[in-house]
């Protein structure tokens, strides 16, 4: 009879733990195949709405609140203190490359830390409460630091996120800027192109940064070298290096961005091929925490408790 239960036990736990898989498998599979369809067909108004943040869940939260928090004016002295503006630099510098330098401020950082700092910590607190005095300092602490770190953690985020997504979007502005040269455009001409016909966040950028070019607040190289330095990518940087020196040098630049076109396609690929590669490592965590455990035990475990009912 107990050994009946333990099978049934078992086989209802698998199910259970496989149905629930497949669902999380869909529920990506659909996420993947919708951001596929927004990058080819455009969606700019959805995209316009969702203020091109890359991050999903609680670091877009977390940016939001900061965003939030940005245009919010004066405020307590509470909010002034020190702590809440230890290493600014690092967050100015996550901002530029997150493409949120208009959108966020050091002081919107600061309130957003203090307000996630205190709220965290106050519900650590309440809720170690609910088992011992020593949990509840732990989940207050604990709190506290998660909270403080949490617009830090969000633009790291955000940053590697955008990197990865201008990466899979450049090669499609070589090819359009490759076509527009070849076909008698000009530079800014192909470029108006792109940011007409796509909608994403590489096109959002190069339209604003262009924009400011031509109305002269930056000479056109200023601006690519703006637009580079907004990304967290080193590919991207080297192809508006050799966009600038095609302009400067009046060499080809159908041919310079056609090489560089090349490039791109073959550091996806080998960024792509390592993803592949570290996916067997990855899965041995779930297998030998989750399903190699269950295997054992619904395979030993009648043998067991024979051996125990024999003594």
């Amino acid at each position: 009879m107990q050994t009946a239960l333990i099978i049934i036990g078992i086989t209802s736990a698998s199910l259970a733990g496989s149905a629930f898989g497949y669902w999380g498998f869909e529920q990506v599979e659909q996420r993947k195949l919708r951001a596929s369809y927004l990058l080819q067909a455009g969606a700019a108004a959805e995209r316009q709405a969702l203020g091109y943040l890359h991050v999903r869940g609680l670091a877009r939260t977390v940016i939001e609140v900061a965003m939030t928090s940005s245009d919010e004016q004066g405020g307590s002295k509470l909010v002034q203190a020190p702590l809440w503006y230890l290493r600014s630099n690092t967050l100015e510098r996550l901002m530029k490359k997150a493409g949120l330098g208009g959108e966020l401020s050091i002081e919107g950082c600061a309130r957003a830390r203090m307000k996630l700092a205190l709220s965290l910590a106050i519900a650590g607190l309440v809720c170690g409460m609910l088992a011992s005095e020593m949990l509840a300092l732990i989940g207050c602490l604990v709190g506290f630091i998660v909270g403080y770190r949490a617009p830090q953690m969000a633009l790291e985020q955000e940053v590697e996120e955008r990197a990865n997504a201008v990466e899979r979007e450049l090669s499609q502005l070589v090819e359009v800027l490759v076509l527009g040269l070849k076909s008698g455009l000009s530079f800014d001409r192909s470029l108006e192109l792109y940011c007409h016909y796509f909608s994403c966040g590489l096109s959002h950028a190069c339209k604003r940064f262009q924009a400011q070019w031509h109305h002269g607040f930056l000479t056109r190289a200023e601006g690519l070298r703006a637009l580079a330095e907004s990304y967290d990518s080193p590919l991207f940087e080297r192809v508006m290096e050799s966009i600038i020196r095609s302009l400067r040098f009046g060499t080809s630049m159908a041919e310079t961005l056609s090489n560089a076109g090349i490039e791109i396609r073959a550091t996806r690929k080998t960024k792509l091929e390592e993803k592949v590669a570290k996916a067997p490592v990855k899965m041995l965590i779930p297998i030998g925490t989750l399903i190699l455990p269950a295997m054992l035990i619904f395979i030993l475990g009648p043998i067991i408790l024979e051996l125990i009912e024999g003594f």
